[in-house]
């Protein structure tokens, strides 16, 4: 799919008021979970960005060498337990520093805290001062993007991807690119499955987005070997 055919997405999403906190003229990295970042070592390109977009909190020690350090943005979910804690939102609450910018959907962010307790919105927001929550308009200008795609709904990857689009004067997504030799997140061991002890899914959530996001590929360059 070319530019112009998703244009109508990325000028909604764009139109949408709201401050993601991504300075103007940036050029922006987003960096998703894959394995497949494992190939290269694209650490020091990745910190070279101006803004640096990662994906729900997992662990990243001693994998600088391919996934970098630099970190201004987070996607951190509201769903799932990871690490110990209740859900991404929670660790990033708990583990980030202030100045780094915390983005989820609006629309997922349960404000009951009664059902709620931990992975409630208003209490882990809270918890960290610097939170932009995506607003509904751009959750549905992202749905109605991914329609079609092995995508069941918008994910953070791919939110993160279309929000950096919308906003950055260039962006690179890291570990989007699908290679069925490496189909775990980058800190499994090969063929151990997605973040084995912490969730269920056999198939990192990334690779799902990677499926869809051919339909930006004329928008974004794809981190790969050079």
């Amino acid at each position: 799919m070319m530019l112009w055919a998703i244009l109508p997405w990325l000028l909604r999403a764009g139109a949408v008021a709201f401050d993601a906190r991504i300075p103007a003229g940036s050029r922006c990295a987003v960096v998703f979970n894959s394995g497949v970042l494992r190939k290269f070592r694209h650490g020091a390109a990745i910190d070279a960005h101006d803004v640096v977009i990662r994906i729900n909190m997992l662990n990243r020690t001693g994998h600088e060498s391919f996934l970098g350090s630099r970190w201004t943005h987070e996607f951190a979910s509201f769903q799932k337990p990871l690490d110990g804690y209740a859900c991404p939102a929670d660790k990033f609450a708990a583990e980030a520093p202030r100045g780094v910018v915390g983005l989820s959907f609006e629309r997922h962010s349960p404000a009951d805290c009664g059902r709620h307790a931990v992975c409630c919105r208003d209490r882990i927001l809270a918890r960290h001062g610097s939170w932009v929550l995506l607003p509904e308009a751009f959750s549905l200008a992202c749905r109605e993007l991914v329609v079609g795609t092995h995508l069941s709904q918008c994910s953070s990857g791919f939110a993160a991807a279309l929000l950096a689009r919308s906003r950055c004067a260039n962006v690179t997504v890291f570990g989007a690119n699908d290679d069925p030799c490496f189909p775990y997140h980058y800190s499994c061991r090969r063929g151990a499955g997605f973040g084995r002890g912490t969730t269920t899914e056999s198939v990192h959530p990334g690779r799902r987005a990677s499926e869809a996001l051919p339909s930006m590929a004329s928008s974004v360059f794809f981190g790969t070997s050079t």
